[in-house]
């Protein structure tokens, strides 16, 4: 939006009855003379928000506008209507310019509703619609006109007038910073996009709320102003203000815009430990200066700010070690807290430890840890269902969660990225323990990188299945699954020492020192077994994946323990996807796979006949299945099921053969 400049005159008002370096509490509407403002609508008042966040605000603070081109959604920002009513409520004339179309412009507007009930449109003395905008048309006599708008591009002849506060960049709303903070991680996985998208993320917790405040912080400026005489002194000192520190100067806009406004706050004391800050107390401050009163007592501060809890955990132990209370907005520890204050904000999921189910235990549903024993009502009464074919008791957490997971291996969970594993290790410990291990190593490592924000559960929500040639039944039975290092052959590409690099690679860590061609190897079984990964769709709630037939006609589905010990990519993990190897224990965003709808699983260490829960059969591409394969599959004493497609084109676990 251009605006053509209005030439500079004196702007010639009554003193206030505050002193420039102080506010007061809110004065009749007749004290104070009127002043022209003009705000742009887009950007300073409302700003447009993608269809898909239109569910992540508060209700209220989201308008679906009409346009002859189509409805669009604006988040309204913070404190706009409350700056627009109290600037009328003291005397400014406001208008409002938008660069959007009229008919969306007139339906913003009727749908923004200010204290008291009015309209936004019909509160304002007049509302403009184009690209192209004379200020000096604003005015009702010779007064200047000040110009409220967000950030333009250096140059314009807008953004040299000195009758203009620009309010500084504008970034995607977030209504925390916890929120914006992993926003901005999702994001940043795709490199190319974010090269775009950065700019728009904010980095730090004060850039945040320098975002989240402008119309809080503008009006202390408008305010402390009035009393100027010319425009430019007036312009010096709003531009003054919004300069000032943020978090200080938010709270005073808000409360003088929320009328309740004191001359006296508190504030939270910090110490420094170690290079970690924390808070040691609270203090009495002057609200405008900031200037100290004196300390006072802690609750005087935790009465007045948002508090929340945090779990205290030990990563070696994938345990929770306590809980902490702490401030809402940094996150900066206050004090102890009870273990029950934690479970009040995050929620927690019950599992057995046992397979024997002798020990029912509470976990984080974020992570995994383990948070305490409870009693084995909690276990049988939530997780045990009656599966639909079986009519079976079954559990919707099997008895993976405590299976060694406190037994991992030191000289592998010490390991520097891609250092060596000690050869020694292979032959001292169990090697599922090792693969165990190297899995869980490779969480840690990976934690806060590429395992976010909780939206998606991998772990429960989805399901190994590996494919294998029917007529090699007896060969795994006898001796598990091999892979190509195992077997010299591959039904997809046999590159053994690229493969092996690759492994290597994913895993961040060399399995040996030296690639050893010696198919019995007992490195050569902790190396992966591929297989499907089914991902429950989060739309449908059905189990889907996409099959290929080149590698067997007969499915075995694998124990949800075996994910201790898996990793699993959107796609082949040779080439670039194995940038994105994850563990099952991530937590993100729904599912989307390759264009192919391929997922591939990793599973580490031995995998064998105990390793599975059911075999699949008949499976689209694959053939239907021989009798005396099927006789030979009951034989084994694992369920037994036929492969159903549903109606995207998938297939899932069907019917269940007696």
């Amino acid at each position: 939006m251009r605006f053509r400049l209005a030439s500079l005159a004196v702007f010639s008002v009554l003193l206030a009855s505050l002193p420039t370096s102080t506010v007061a509490k809110r004065a009749p509407a007749t004290a104070h003379p009127a002043r022209t403002l003009v705000f742009e609508l887009d950007s300073t008042l409302v700003r447009g928000i993608p269809k898909r966040y239109r569910d992540s605000y508060a209700k209220g603070e989201v308008i679906e506008a009409a346009s002859s081109s189509g409805n669009r959604y604006f988040r309204v920002v913070p404190q706009a209507r409350e700056l627009i009513s109290t600037l009328i409520s003291e005397g400014d004339t406001v208008h409002i310019a938008s660069s959007l179309p009229e008919d969306l412009t007139k339906s913003i507007l009727d749908l923004v509703i200010l204290k008291g009930g009015k309209k936004l449109g019909e509160a304002v003395k007049s509302v403009r619609s184009g690209t192209e905008h004379d200020l000096t048309t604003f005015a009702s006599g010779k007064e200047p006109v000040i110009r409220l708008t967000g950030l333009e591009a250096p140059g314009t002849p807008a953004a040299q007038s000195n009758q203009v506060i620009r309010l500084g960049k504008e970034s995607y709303f977030f209504e925390s910073y916890t929120v914006a903070e992993s926003a901005r991680g999702q994001a940043s996985q795709n490199v190319e996009s974010f090269k775009n998208e950065e700019k728009f993320y904010p980095k730090t917790y004060e850039e945040w709320l320098g975002d989240h405040s402008k119309l809080s912080r503008l009006y202390v400026g408008l305010k402390e102003s009035r009393a100027l005489t010319t425009i430019d002194a007036q312009i010096a000192k709003i531009n003054q203000v919004l300069n000032e520190p943020v978090a200080r100067l938010a709270n005073v806009g808000t409360s003088l815009l929320n009328g309740d406004y004191k001359d006296f706050n508190f504030e939270w004391t910090e110490a420094t430990t170690d290079g970690k800050t924390w808070i040691s107390g609270c203090k009495k401050i002057e609200t405008r200066s900031g200037n100290l009163i004196g300390a006072t007592r802690l609750e005087e501060c935790l009465g007045i700010f948002k508090t929340t809890f945090v779990w205290k955990k030990k990563d070696s132990t994938w345990s929770v070690t306590g809980c902490l209370e702490v401030d809402a907005e940094k996150r900066r520890p206050i004090r102890e807290a009870t273990i029950d204050q934690c479970l009040s904000v995050y929620p927690v999921t019950a599992a057995w430890q046992e397979k024997l189910e002798t020990v029912c235990s509470e976990y984080t549903q974020e992570g995994y840890y383990f948070v305490r024993d409870v009693p084995n009502a909690r276990c049988a009464e939530i997780h045990r269902v009656i599966d639909a074919n079986s009519k079976q008791p079954q559990m919707v957490h099997r008895a993976w969660l405590g299976l060694s997971i406190g037994a991992l291996i030191p000289e592998i969970m010490s390991l520097a990225n891609a250092a060596v594993v000690p050869k020694e290790v292979y032959t001292k410990y169990p090697l599922e323990q090792v693969a165990i291990s190297l899995v869980q190593r490779l969480r840690k490592l990976i934690d806060g990188k590429q395992e976010g924000t909780p939206y998606f559960n991998f772990l429960d929500h989805s399901e190994i299945t590996i494919a294998f040639d029917s007529r090699n039944l007896e060969a795994i039975r006898s001796g598990c699954f091999k892979n190509q290092h195992q077997t010299g052959s591959s039904n997809g590409s046999y590159t053994p020492t690229g493969r092996a690099d690759e492994e290597d690679r994913f895993i961040r860590a060399k399995l040996e020192s030296t690639y050893s061609s010696d198919r019995s190897s007992v490195v050569h079984q902790i190396r992966p077994k591929y297989s499907f990964l089914s991902l429950q769709d989060y739309k449908s709630g059905m189990a889907t994946m996409r099959y290929s037939a080149g590698y067997g006609n007969t499915f075995a589905l694998i124990r949800d323990e075996v994910k201790l010990r898996s990793t699993f990519t959107p796609s082949d993990s040779l080439g670039s996807h194995g940038t994105t190897l994850k563990t099952f224990f991530l937590i993100d965003t729904p599912p989307k796979g390759s264009s192919d709808n391929y997922w591939e699983t990793q599973i580490w260490g031995p995998l064998c006949e105990k390793d599975i829960e059911a075999w699949l059969i008949d499976c689209p591409g694959g053939g239907d299945t021989d009798d005396a394969t099927i006789a030979k599959l009951k034989n084994t004493g694992i369920p037994v099921y036929t492969c159903e497609k549903n109606t995207f084109g998938f297939w899932k676990k069907g019917t269940l053969l007696k």
